[in-house]
């Protein structure tokens, strides 16, 4: 079984490509909490499914 690890290299580039919002176009929430901390990554294509952590399978 994969591990659901998100490689720090995959949340810099989320970050930095959604200007620190969510890339969901239904959603404008911020990414990060009021300590600094990532909320949230969603799966496009759910994990259980892909096992796929990549950037493209992420927003």
């Amino acid at each position: 079984m994969s591990s659901r690890y998100i490689n720090k290299d995959v949340e810099k580039r989320l970050y930095a490509e959604s200007m620190g919002r969510c890339m969901n176009p239904a959603c404008i929430k911020e990414l990060f909490s009021k300590n600094g901390d990532m909320v949230e990554k969603a799966h496009i294509d759910p994990y259980c499914k892909t096992a796929d952590n990549t950037f493209e399978n992420l927003y």
